[in-house]
């Protein structure tokens, strides 16, 4: 997890084969599936690469990315940072791929922008481990949501807008509270908002950082963004940003840039320069390493 020890979750022998079973009817999996996994097998994503391939005789290539080279998969599953990687190494119109599973943490818009501009293929997907893995999955090029269901899976919006699981890939057999806040559009697809912890309320007004960050992201100069909310006098929280840049930009700039397409009280009051962001093996945003 993102929030400090780890924690035991119990996943049994069906919860495994009901989302192995599930999530394969939304991609159409057959023997001759090459699937690229770089993901670690500790990080339930990966894991359920590898037992998914037991099942479907599907190959498993288990190794790191390396630059734009895709090892002549059919499938690959992928964290935002590394597509942003092999985009940079040049990944463009790779042959054979199907779909890069796109998870562990949210894409910004203009990531999948850049990808649908380099014929990529990408599919969103929602998942957890308490759910054993994927939740939604996404149509490859769809850019507004991560997808439906995968068969066997509920997902309702609570009223406070958190994001309910219920199904068989439920670790405990109950309606997982996810702690996550997401919509169901009218075609019953999920779009995620950002988590109910990371909300930052700033003079009475809350704000997603998901979404500042997605703003940041759209400069051509910013390779990366993680916002969050410190203590403040005045505001109660201050939105604060620390940006990984790709080219030399002023924080000033890059506040302008905020200012014209957020409401003035998501613009973040101050924004740093870092080498790298903390996060996880998953790709999630260490916001409390911040």
């Amino acid at each position: 997890g993102t929030t400090g020890a780890p924690r035991p979750i119990t996943l049994t022998h069906g919860n495994v084969l009901a989302s192995a079973l599930g999530s394969a009817v939304p991609l159409g999996l057959d023997p001759k599936e090459r699937w690229l996994c770089p993901l670690p097998l500790s990080h339930v994503g990966g894991l359920m690469v590898l037992l998914r391939s037991v099942i479907y005789a599907t190959t498993a290539v288990l190794r790191p990315v390396d630059g734009a080279e895709l090892d002549g998969a059919s499938v690959a599953s992928l964290v935002p940072t590394q597509l942003v990687r092999a985009l940079d190494a040049g990944l463009e119109r790779p042959r054979g791929l199907r779909a890069i599973l796109l998870g562990g943490a949210g894409a910004p818009r203009a990531l999948l922008e850049r990808a649908a501009a380099a014929g990529v293929p990408v599919a969103q997907t929602y998942g957890l481990t308490q759910a054993c893995s994927a939740v939604t999955i996404s149509e490859p090029g769809d850019l507004e949501t991560q997808g439906r269901p995968i068969p066997g899976v509920q997902v309702q919006i609570a009223p406070d807008d958190e994001i309910l699981v219920s199904g068989p890939t439920v670790a405990g057999a109950r309606t997982l509270h996810t702690g996550d806040l997401g919509r169901l559009d009218a075609r019953g697809r999920l779009v995620v908002i950002g988590r109910k912890s990371d909300m930052i309320v700033t003079g009475g007004e809350n704000v997603a950082p998901a979404e500042v960050e997605a703003v940041l992201l759209e400069h051509p100069a910013v390779a990366d963004a993680g916002v969050l909310g410190r203590p403040d006098r005045e505001w109660g929280e201050a939105v604060t940003a620390q940006v990984v840049l790709r080219a030399p930009v002023e924080a000033e700039d890059l506040r302008v840039f905020c200012a014209q397409r957020l409401a003035r009280f998501k613009v973040p009051k101050s924004i740093e320069v870092v080498r790298e962001l903390p996060r996880t093996g998953s790709g999630k945003l260490k916001r409390r390493a911040m």
